[in-house]
């Protein structure tokens, strides 16, 4: 190998990180899924929103990361899913998760049982349970939002039995 081959390969190194890939032979270079991560978010989402709700990332399940920062966000829509879904409610400091300044109402189940959140809390919703409307009533600090669905395709089914998924991305 000449000095000059040397000097092409970090050359091309340094062109697949710049794009935001290297495979720089490695083998499982392809479980590095870069970004930019971003779409528009949903109304009251006040940040950047993360989605994968059509496997993107071929790991069988679906997830949502959103910011919110003044209350308004809503899901309206009573639903419920052929899956597990997790909804994580966090503090928007990443030093502290636990800093969290919001005021959260969920309803669940037929009756719509509503829960008030005041503090980081993880709601775990099984595969038929009905739930939301879900309201940010108060935010007084920056949260994040997470949804982690065991699926690979969202899928949402109103109380009516469609499904009422068609808007989502």
């Amino acid at each position: 190998m000449s000095d000059n081959d040397e000097v092409t390969s970090i050359d091309n190194q340094k062109m697949y990180i710049k794009e935001g890939f290297s495979n720089n032979k490695k083998k499982y270079w392809r479980q590095i899924k870069r970004g930019p991560f971003y779409f528009e978010a949903e109304p009251g989402m006040t940040g950047t929103s993360v989605w994968a709700h059509h496997n993107e990332y071929g790991s069988g399940t679906t997830l949502g990361y959103h910011c919110i920062s003044k209350p308004g966000y809503a899901a309206d829509f009573t639903h419920s899913h052929d899956n597990h879904e997790l909804l994580c409610f966090l503090g928007g400091d990443p030093t502290n998760i636990n800093d969290f300044g919001a005021e959260i109402s969920i309803c669940l189940g037929e009756e719509l049982e509503e829960h008030i959140i005041t503090s980081p809390a993880i709601v775990s919703i099984p595969p038929g349970l009905k739930h939301c409307p879900l309201v940010v009533k108060k935010c007084a600090k920056p949260i994040v939002f997470l949804e982690i669905s065991t699926t690979k395709e969202y899928k949402a089914t109103g109380v009516d039995g469609d499904r009422i998924d068609s808007d989502i991305p």
